[in-house]
């Protein structure tokens, strides 16, 4: 059975009212501030990092994705979502996907993480922020922008972006015919799969307030 566009974007819908259902009550939030310590050197080596244009089902694999740069004033307290650490250094290679083949990006500077909340559980929630992704697929030039809403461990030193929309969506899509065939569209949502962990050393540290 084919699945419409209409068809898949009434199916997100329902599962985003849902989650949103499911995570209606949030815990209590103690502090309004946080501190980042460490570093000051910030590696993020991605693992299986993915993006899939949710409304048409197709996502994009990279073999290598990586984030580098240094705490923001680290040992100075900030309110959230204030940025802890900031990367200017971006690069991606060996991106793919099935149908439309290699896709190379161009990853525009500067990235920034912030932690937007207390810690749950050893983790913390986080973003990625003024992220801004360029690239050429079957030729329809496309444009990603937004935030990636996600959760930072900092014993495993790992971000993980949230499961279905990230805060991302297309913000471009020019090339007429080749857009259209395929199927990607300004406005649609964009989720990030995969993880990010810092190498270096030491590691980036987290405290309230």
């Amino acid at each position: 059975m084919t699945i419409t566009r209409s068809l898949r974007g009434r199916l997100v819908a329902v599962a985003s009212v849902a989650t949103v259902l499911l995570t209606a009550t949030p815990p209590a939030q103690a502090f309004t501030t946080y501190t980042p310590t460490g570093g000051p050197a910030v590696n993020l080596v991605g693992t299986g990092i993915s993006l899939t244009d949710i409304p048409n089902g197709q996502t994009i694999t990279c073999a290598s994705f990586t984030m580098a740069g240094g705490v923001s004033s680290p040992g100075l307290s900030r309110a959230y979502p204030t940025p802890a650490v900031n990367l200017p250094t971006l690069a991606s290679a060996g991106c793919t996907n099935t149908f439309w083949g290699p896709v190379t990006f161009a990853l525009a500077p500067t990235w920034r993480l912030a932690m937007t909340g207390d810690p749950s559980g050893g983790l913390w929630p986080a973003r990625l922020s003024q992220v801004k992704i360029s690239g050429n697929v079957a030729g329809c030039a496309i444009e990603v922008t937004g935030v990636v809403d996600g959760t930072f461990a900092v014993g495993s030193q790992r971000f993980t972006p949230v499961a279905g929309p990230s805060g991302l969506g297309v913000t471009a899509a020019v090339g007429g015919a080749p857009c259209v065939a395929i199927d990607v569209v300004v406005g649609d949502p964009v989720a990030v799969g995969g993880y990010w962990t810092n190498t270096a050393m030491p590691p980036l540290a987290l405290a309230n307030p």
